[in-house]
């Protein structure tokens, strides 16, 4: 997996774990075998949260190891139907359990970046998210099927196309559709010769990212452009009676809806992330806050449009994978505002203006490119590298 290095700066020291998400092909049986074990899996994760409560109200240290050990003394008398799935269903849910716990102490003492974590909360069946572990013993892959404990071969649209070690897998359910993420340990590739250097990245709305050589990728807008559909659907649920039979059927439509614009917006991500990061070698980019940004009623929208954190993250672990750097630059570092020509920094440069002229050399500075020259140079100075050194590399 990937390891971080001073200043932010991300390199490989070990196998990378990548998962390669599939969608299945159930039979209706098989997918309501599925449900079966997703609901298995919420119930024995909201039992150990209960009994992880419980336990530190009484003054004992409680710990997902020790609950999984007391469950499985129990779950024969008083809960059978746990024995109707495979036992990696239960397992797969203390895991998540122990994460949930691991990373939310981590976020109140500072191990862990980004905003303060939640308390762990209860699962419901109505709003929680269907999914359950499988572990890498327990199932196999083979050309389009995989088999899963306990029922067998299922169908998948694709070949599982990540060569390594399996590691696990994740059963989930997204709209009407099953999925199958499979984590593998891949090795890098031994050598990529890099077409260019170095460059920096400029991310924004209207253009969601403009690179420091002047290629620009364009927001697609995927969920504006579709707004009036939404509206629609919206306005259909709403007549709906709730829990109705066409209240679950507009539902359905709602969320397939959501998942198709999701696939949209992931669909442009990769392929923008997959082009850098196999074009530049060292990549400097914003380390932007984005949970602030979108906090700003009148860019939030356009802002979650362009999933500007989707980007950076795909960035970081791609290069990582392809043997180049991600080197985060400051986020009050005045890119904008600094001429890439003479260094000379404006005093102010209002937010629609995309054009401004140098006062001291006269350069005629377009706003994004201009920002990512310079996002470009101080990540080269953070490395302790010139132009001319990354050049060379």
């Amino acid at each position: 997996m990937a390891g971080a290095l001073r200043d932010g700066q991300w390199a490989l020291i070990a196998p990378l774990i990548k998962a390669h998400k599939i969608r299945l092909n159930p039979t209706p049986e098989q997918a309501a075998y599925f449900t079966h074990c997703a609901g298995v899996a919420r119930f024995v994760y909201n039992w150990g949260l209960a009994q992880w409560k419980s336990q530190y109200a009484a003054g004992e240290s409680p710990s997902a190891f020790k609950l999984k050990k007391e469950f499985n003394a129990i779950k024969r008398e008083h809960y059978p139907f746990v024995g109707e799935v495979a036992k990696d269903v239960a397992e797969g849910a203390f895991a998540n359990l122990a994460a949930a716990f691991q990373n939310f102490f981590a976020s109140q003492t500072g191990k862990r970046r980004g905003q303060k974590g939640k308390y762990p909360k209860f699962k419901s069946k109505k709003r929680s998210k269907l999914s359950f572990r499988l572990n890498n013993d327990k199932f196999r892959v083979a050309d389009h099927g995989v088999y899963v404990p306990r029922l067998g071969w299922v169908n998948m649209t694709e070949r599982l196309r990540l060569p390594g070690k399996i590691m696990g897998a994740v059963v989930s359910k997204a709209a009407d559709w099953w999925y199958v993420a499979i984590s593998v340990a891949v090795q890098p590739p031994e050598s990529i010769q890099f077409p260019k250097p170095s460059v920096g990245i400029d991310l924004g709305v209207a253009t969601v990212a403009t690179l420091s050589d002047g290629v620009t990728f364009e927001n697609q807008k995927v969920l504006r452009s579709e707004l009036a559909t939404l509206k629609r659907l919206n306005q259909e649920l709403a007549r709906r009676q709730q829990g109705s039979q066409r209240w679950m059927k507009t539902k359905r439509k709602v969320a397939r809806f959501h998942k198709r614009i999701a696939d949209k917006r992931q669909d442009f991500a990769h392929k923008m992330t997959t082009h850098i990061s196999t074009t530049y070698r060292i990549i400097g980019v914003e380390d932007l806050h984005v949970t602030g940004m979108v906090r700003n009623r009148r860019l939030a929208l356009s802002l979650a449009d362009a999933g500007l954190g989707e980007i950076v993250r795909q960035l970081r672990y791609k290069a990582v994978y392809n043997g180049g750097i991600v080197q985060p630059v400051g986020r009050f570092f005045a890119s904008s505002k600094t001429c890439s020509a003479c260094s000379n920094r404006t005093s102010a440069l209002a937010l629609g203006c995309r054009q401004w002229t140098c006062a001291t050399c006269g350069t005629a500075n377009h706003r994004d490119l201009n920002a990512a020259k310079n996002i470009e140079g101080e990540a080269l100075r953070l490395l302790g590298l010139s132009p001319g050194v990354a050049t060379s590399a």
